[in-house]
């Protein structure tokens, strides 16, 4: 879900005693942060920390690899003074159609290359970076991507939302909650 200019200040307030991070897509997003920076008054060094969505090719989510928007976007953010770019997010939904352990592998591996390729166009080269990835079937595999991962970059692997799914079947079977909507 996007962040509307009226969750802005519930969410800076929250900032204040939690880490916050915002997923951007869009400049609008960078213009809304930055009036909502100035509106907040704040005195302190409390930037927004921000990861850029990229689409891995589903067009599910994000901003297209390899794009214009997403390279003038990473250039919105790194020369915002009130945004910290945290890294990039990216999330596999092509991934669910493996059928092997092997086939997950090449997915993650594919995503990973890809997204090490967005990070080339950050100005710092060398700065550190979170570089969150995955799907439920890709999850299990992480295994192969070691190697592949530079040493300046934090690796994250989200699971998708498979496993909520799943969570959310049991806790119903268990009778530890009642789901408003079940499939």
């Amino acid at each position: 879900m996007p962040v509307g200019p009226s969750m802005l200040p519930e969410l800076h307030q929250l900032s204040q005693t939690v880490t916050t991070r915002l997923i951007v897509d869009n400049p609008a997003h960078i213009a809304l942060l930055e009036t909502s920076h100035r509106q907040s008054q704040s005195k302190n060094n409390d930037a927004w920390s921000v990861f850029i969505k990229v689409d891995m090719g589903a067009c599910r989510a994000g901003l297209p690899r390899g794009s214009r928007a997403l390279a003038e976007l990473i250039r919105l953010v790194e020369e915002s003074p009130n945004i910290t770019l945290y890294g990039f997010y990216a999330y596999a939904s092509h991934a669910h159609c493996t059928q092997s352990v092997q086939d997950a592998e090449g997915h993650l591996q594919e995503q990973i290359v890809e997204m090490l390729k967005v990070m080339q166009l950050v100005r710092n080269k060398s700065a550190p970076l979170v570089l969150s990835v995955g799907s439920s079937p890709t999850a299990r595999v992480v295994q192969c991507i070691k190697e592949i991962i530079p040493s300046h970059i934090t690796f994250e692997i989200h699971a998708g939302e498979f496993s909520l799914l799943i969570r959310i079947i049991l806790l119903a079977k268990l009778a530890v909650c009642q789901p408003l909507y079940m499939m």
